[in-house]
């Protein structure tokens, strides 16, 4: 008994120990417990000193938008309704697609649905998504320009491609001009970048094999190492030279292009990964740099770009964030973490949020939850999934909005497909 009771004092004295060394060695990071009320209000000095030691809570919410995806198969009836919700509670911004004019030719009123939304919305500011992929016609009379062996039969662009880039800035042009010319550019307050797999600016999951990506990456090596010794050296091979540079084959087909590689035996393939993020990067900063100059300084202009912490694949075309800090970007569009995103789970960031912030970059966080509210197409309504509680629903959308208020980002609430997936008087409320 005296041992066992020995052994007991042992345990608390040390986790006593313990406990009194950890406090006089660690900072309180964690947030201050809110006081009980008092019965009776303090004055003065106790009541300042009282108040400091509350934790600070944002006193307003974040920047709002309406997320519309509007497309073929949306349902004007229920983004009639999702805009009456948002003109209800005072949302007036709203993040809508607007076709590029790639034709000089193209009469056809695409821009109709801001029309539409700005007889429902007078005070509607729009935030444009542009989508910068060809339509694949395009590509007849500009074939080098098309990625090779990437997506399939999805046509899309080399990133490093000179004619893609002035093609893209003429169908922004035209786009403005269009703008001006139907007397909407006043209600555009920005534009969203997009391209590439997804629109997300994401390399394919293999290799653009093209020979216009070839010369790109052979021009970026010859930038890095000026001469073919110092290719050489960099890749451990004595027979490479820079005019004759290949793209670097995986180590195993079955393996994709992974976040980590062996330095010395990877070193080509460490090199592409550096090459395309920044072929990427320099494609989004020149869009960007030609929106800003055409469009003015009025309006903000941001990229569905950073989605680095969901991806890795290390050849995605996101590792060149700091590239992007110092461009014209005024910040970045991201859709809610994918990991642990549903009800109960902690959601959290796709991109390093705070690294923008830190230089002066805003950012605006898509909130995409899967409501299990959609337009029936047979009974003409909006009808809701069995068995999905409503109250789990709005808590995945209270833990995304407190995610943006308490860090001091925008938030946006989504119908990806414009098919009534937020027409609902409790989702409003």
């Amino acid at each position: 008994m005296l041992r066992v009771a020995g052994a007991i004092a042992l345990v608390l004295l040390a986790g006593g120990l313990g406990g009194l060394l950890g406090r006089c060695s660690a900072p309180n990071i964690l947030p201050q417990q809110v006081a009980e009320v008092e019965t009776e209000a303090p004055s003065g000095d106790e009541a300042a000193e009282s108040h400091a030691a509350l934790p600070i809570v944002p006193s307003q919410p974040p920047p709002l938008y309406l997320y519309l995806g509007i497309g073929p198969e949306s349902v004007w009836e229920a983004i009639e309704e999702e805009v009456a919700h948002a003109v209800a509670v005072g949302l007036h911004r709203y993040i809508v697609p607007a076709p590029l004019f790639w034709d000089e030719d193209d009469t056809a009123d695409s821009l109709a649905h801001l029309k539409r939304i700005l007889a429902l919305d007078p005070e509607a500011e729009f935030m444009l998504q542009l989508r910068f992929n060809p339509p694949e016609v395009w590509f007849d009379t500009y074939p080098d320009a098309r990625m090779e062996g990437v997506a399939g039969d999805i046509a899309l662009p080399t990133p490093t491609s000179a004619d893609w880039l002035d093609a893209s800035r003429q169908a922004f042009d035209q786009l403005h001009a269009r703008l001006q010319s139907d007397g909407l550019h006043t209600a555009v307050s920005g534009y969203v970048l997009q391209g590439l797999r997804q629109g997300q600016w994401q390399g394919g999951e293999s290799l653009d094999r093209s020979a216009e990506n070839t010369a790109g990456f052979r021009e970026w090596l010859r930038r890095n190492y000026g001469d073919d010794e110092g290719l050489q050296k960099a890749w451990y091979r004595d027979d490479v030279t820079l005019d004759g540079a290949l793209l670097p084959e995986p180590s195993s087909a079955e393996e994709p292009v992974s976040a980590f590689l062996r330095l010395k035996e990877d070193a080509p393939m460490i090199d592409y990964a550096r090459y395309r993020a920044t072929s990427v990067a320099e494609a989004i900063g020149a869009l960007a740099s030609h929106v800003r100059n055409t469009a003015g300084e009025s309006p903000r202009i941001w990229a569905a770009y950073g989605y680095s912490f969901e991806m890795a694949d290390s050849s995605n075309g996101h590792l060149a964030f700091g590239a992007l800090l110092d461009s014209d970007l005024d910040g970045f569009v991201a859709p809610v973490s994918l990991t642990s995103r549903g009800i109960g789970g902690t959601g959290g960031y796709m991109g390093p949020v705070h690294s923008a912030m830190a230089h002066g970059k805003s950012w605006v966080i898509v909130d995409d939850t899967r409501t299990g509210i959609e337009w029936n197409n047979e009974t003409g309504q909006v009808d809701q999934m069995r068995g999905l509680r409503p109250e789990d629903v709005h808590n995945v959308q209270r833990r995304n909005f407190a995610l943006a208020a308490v860090n001091g980002l925008s938030l946006a609430w989504s119908d990806p497909l414009g098919r009534g997936t937020l027409c609902s008087d409790a989702q409003w409320t």
